[in-house]
């Protein structure tokens, strides 16, 4: 029970910091539209992460 109330706290911390900056970081349509590819892709076994390779040719 512990480390949930810690892993909360720190998703409570953190999470402002990058809500500021969404507008910075790239996103997958962007990365498409400015000449990147999908060189790869997987998922994990829980199905919550997804992970996409890209490459730049």
């Amino acid at each position: 029970m512990f480390r949930i109330l810690m892993v909360g706290a720190l998703i409570a911390a953190v999470t402002p910091a990058f809500a500021e900056n969404a507008e910075d970081r790239p996103t997958i349509e962007r990365l498409l539209k400015s000449g990147w590819e999908i060189a790869g892709y997987t998922g994990a076994v829980d199905n919550w992460s997804t992970f996409i390779l890209f490459r730049h040719p």
